[in-house]
């Protein structure tokens, strides 16, 4: 287990909220800034980005879903090519199944690995001091 700190998010709105905080306060003296954090704007919208467990929009889960179709339907398509038979249409499907699973750990690693570097950065602490202001 590792001690780093993460921000739990339980709506949209959180997001909303300090993104919010951040516009209407960036002028006050007393208000938090990024560089005394050691993070950049980029950086903190970065992370709320990534939070907001990333692209929602429906052509992003088009896009997603698509993907998925791909690796599930090219293994198919392919031992379709060879001799027909029921063993090798369930292979087939198997081996489809086992592509979305290896890009699903791959996407989830990925994005993990990102968090993991937003969090490092400092940019925790800018929210959290954010949010008691």
């Amino acid at each position: 287990m590792s001690n780093e700190k993460r921000i739990e998010v339980k709506d949209r709105e959180y997001v909303y909220a300090i993104r919010r905080k951040i516009a209407e306060h960036r002028a006050d003296k007393s208000f938090p800034k990024p560089e005394d954090f050691n993070v950049t704007e980029d950086i903190v919208d970065d992370y709320l980005y990534e939070v907001m467990d990333g692209p929602q929009s429906i052509e992003e889960q088009k896009k997603v879903y698509t993907r998925y179709g791909i690796c599930f339907v090219v293994p198919i398509a392919i031992v379709a090519l060879m001799k027909q038979s029921m063993q090798n249409f369930i292979i087939g499907v198997a081996a489809g199944l086992l592509m979305c699973g290896c890009y699903y750990l791959l996407h989830r690693t990925m994005r993990n690995f990102r968090m993991k570097k937003l969090a490092n950065s400092g940019v925790v602490e800018y929210i959290e001091a954010i949010e008691n202001f």
